[in-house]
């Protein structure tokens, strides 16, 4: 086995953005798909035109994302026979790791893209190291190449877009989006008969966080052709399949999937005015209060982790999300999400929502696990004390 180490650089830190998950497991489930392709025919899924023996041309294989991998040679019958051909390490370490991306492959040569957006050409069959290409721009991914008719995409930073050469990773055009504080690239690329597709999700304040857009930029020149206002803030694949473009807006108050189809004519539809439950405590007994504070810092958390009851005692907690997010309230009977619900608020999106919840504190002093459903890693405990 051989290790190549392609370079030493120091650790940087990105922006804490939270991830509704980094797909850390992509890197190891593309690793096997490519490291043994044979020669049969995919079934499903339009596969990219230049498709050679040994290739994943796509971020999940074609441009169904059908991640279908039925050139690989592996089976049940040999798969416990793999073994460590080559490992390649790289060194753009962020806050979130240095891998969130997934390898793309043509022509025997593996593309890859670490969170500092180095890009870097790897030889399928030995390891080595083609080429390098650096731009320490630290980014939280995920992030990632694109790959057709002889280029490599990525985006430079989390504004810019750029094209390399697939040979020999020469720069071949630098195109800036947009300024920093409007907004960002924030998923792998996509490149599609001779355009490149690119989304982003902004973030100049939490009202406007989850707004992204699609641009669509000529291959060649790096020219912008065209670009469509997404509803919500854009956190996934672009899928084209046929005449249709599948955009997951799902960062926002409204998530939906849209199609964009070749003559079609509808509208986004409007989300009907939102009644926000009325918080009111009761005619008796202890009222808490809770919140989702402003995510301007992007920082998604309750104001409180911890909060306190005597036991026994009729309580009415309220709920604020200040946030553009999905948020509930949550409380169990126990140390974990696995106990009981005791209490639990409506999921609201904020900003300036409020949902409240009645409920009696355990009759026994301790800890009581709660967090919010839609996002667990806000959580806290629910103290009860005797005063």
């Amino acid at each position: 086995m051989t290790t190549h180490f392609f370079s030493d650089q120091s650790r940087r830190t990105s922006a804490s953005r939270v991830r509704h998950l980094v797909a850390a497991t992509l890197l190891s489930l593309l690793i096997i798909a490519l490291a043994a392709c044979g020669s049969s025919t995919a079934q499903s899924g339009t596969t990219p035109s230049g498709t050679a023996r040994g290739s994943w041309a796509q971020a999940n294989y074609d441009y169904a994302n059908t991640r279908d991998a039925t050139q690989s040679t592996l089976s049940s019958h040999n798969v416990t026979q793999l073994g460590v051909a080559w490992t390649a390490k790289v060194s753009g370490v962020s806050a979130f790791g240095a891998l969130a991306t997934s390898p793309v492959v043509q022509n025997g040569t593996v593309y890859l893209q670490d969170l500092s957006s180095n890009v870097y050409a790897i030889d399928l069959q030995t390891g080595r190291l083609t080429w390098g290409q650096r731009y320490n721009a630290p980014n939280v991914g995920p992030n990632g190449p694109a790959v057709e008719n002889g280029k490599v995409f990525v985006a430079s930073n989390a504004q810019t877009v750029a094209a390399l050469d697939a040979t020999t990773g020469k720069e071949l055009w630098s195109k800036q989006i947009a300024p920093a504080s409007t907004q960002g690239i924030d998923q792998q690329l996509a490149a599609y008969h001779g355009t490149l597709y690119v989304s982003t999700v902004p973030g100049p304040s939490a009202a406007k966080f989850y707004t992204g857009q699609v641009l669509a930029f000529d291959r060649t020149s790096g020219q912008q052709v065209w670009s469509w206002q997404a509803p919500d803030g854009i956190n996934g694949s672009i899928t084209a399949v046929g005449n249709t473009l599948l955009i997951p807006a799902g960062l926002g108050s409204v998530p939906m999937l849209v199609a964009l189809r070749l003559g079609a004519r509808g509208t986004i539809p409007t989300p009907a005015a939102s009644t926000t439950p009325t918080a009111t405590a009761a005619a008796t007994g202890l009222t808490l209060r809770i919140s989702s504070p402003d995510q301007s810092q992007n920082d998604t958390s309750f104001s409180t982790s911890t909060l306190s009851a005597p036991p026994g005692t009729r309580v009415t907690l309220i709920y604020t999300n200040d946030t553009p997010l999905p948020h509930d309230w949550h409380l169990f009977d126990g140390s974990s999400a696995s106990a009981p619900s005791i209490a639990q608020t409506a999921i609201i999106t904020g900003p300036h929502a409020t949902a409240s919840v009645t409920f009696t504190t355990p009759s026994q002093p301790g800890k009581y696990y709660f967090q919010c459903d839609v996002h667990p890693f806000m959580n806290g405990f629910l103290i009860v004390t005797t005063p």
